[in-house]
């Protein structure tokens, strides 16, 4: 808890003493405030919005395709949609700055 808060996020402790288990939720993040990458992972699926370094969403099947070099965002619009909306939901909450 932080002041009176519950923490937001999902407790990994069990995987880090060598259990296995699918995550619950979809894991979202941020990498940074001055070039935001905002990326998206559900599953196999890993969704990169669009950013300075690519002009269109990425989206690559990280199970079938570890280096994550083939984008599939054309060919599962449902999926890229699905992430981008949750990508769009989470930010809002965000502060626009960290200090």
């Amino acid at each position: 808890m932080f002041i009176g808060k519950p923490f937001d996020g999902e407790n990994l402790s069990d995987l880090w003493r060598g259990m296995d288990r699918k995550r619950s939720t979809m894991l979202l993040w941020k990498s940074n405030n001055i070039s935001p990458e905002m990326v998206a992972l559900d599953g196999g699926w890993k969704l990169f919005e669009p950013n300075r370094r690519w002009e269109e969403d990425r989206l690559p099947d990280v199970k079938s395709n570890p280096a994550e070099s083939v984008s599939l965002a054309t060919r599962n619009p449902g999926v890229t949609k699905i992430s981008r909306e949750a990508i769009a939901k989470w930010n809002s909450t965000l502060p626009k700055t960290y200090s």
